[in-house]
């Protein structure tokens, strides 16, 4: 049981104090309301949608903050901008939640078996394309909008689903190249930063190893 709990509050931030660890979670807090609101203004590419930062954003906090802490940073961000903006969407408050929370539980709860990051890395990315983007979102965009982007898409390839398949499928072939991007990303800014998070008192060996 407490090994099991353990993986659910497993981070970088173990080390510092709790003065310091509520410090850093108040800036990244911060920063995500920022990223939310400037993606609202991210231009779209044709077929793949908007260009998006908020994968990083989230699987970032997964890993810095582990997923319990990581996943209320990602949702409560996602969750002050739909205030102010005034139209809340449960469903992508929800998904950017379990974005963090499946990072942390498979970069850290699989570092035993699994020595790669990058491995990790892909495994948790592969879950939250399914769980996340094509579930949660998905079901968003049925309800909100979207909708009739995903429609265009498939109605292309000559096949009839029901609303909810049709954003499914319409999430399923895009989001693979904006979360692979993120991916990229969140890679080198880990790989090259490390020293620097060290220094700021974030531990990256539990999840970059070495």
């Amino acid at each position: 049981m407490s090994n099991t709990k353990n993986i659910f509050f497993i981070s970088a931030v173990d080390g510092m104090s709790r003065s310091k660890q509520i410090a850093m979670m108040g800036a990244y807090l911060a920063l995500g309301i920022v990223l939310n609101f400037i993606s609202n203004y991210f231009s779209a590419i044709t077929f793949f949608g908007t260009i998006t930062v908020m994968y990083v954003y989230c699987f970032l906090g997964g890993i810095l903050f582990g997923a319990v802490k990581g996943g209320a940073i990602s949702g409560i961000a996602d969750l002050i901008q739909a205030l102010i903006m005034g139209s809340i969407w449960w469903q992508l408050v929800l998904s950017n939640v379990l974005l963090s929370v499946i990072t942390g539980l498979i970069v850290y709860g699989l570092r035993p078996i699994v020595r790669s990051f990058e491995l990790r890395l892909t495994i948790s990315s592969i879950l939250c394309l399914l769980f996340c983007s094509a579930g949660l979102t998905a079901w968003a965009y049925t309800q909100y909008t979207g909708l009739k982007a995903a429609r265009a898409l498939v109605s292309g390839w000559g096949i009839e689903l029901t609303p909810y398949l049709t954003c499914v499928v319409w999430r399923l072939a895009t989001q693979w190249l904006w979360i692979l991007l993120n991916d990229i990303i969140l890679v080198v800014i880990l790989r090259s930063l490390r020293k620097p998070l060290g220094q700021l008192g974030f531990d990256m060996s539990g999840a970059l190893g070495g």
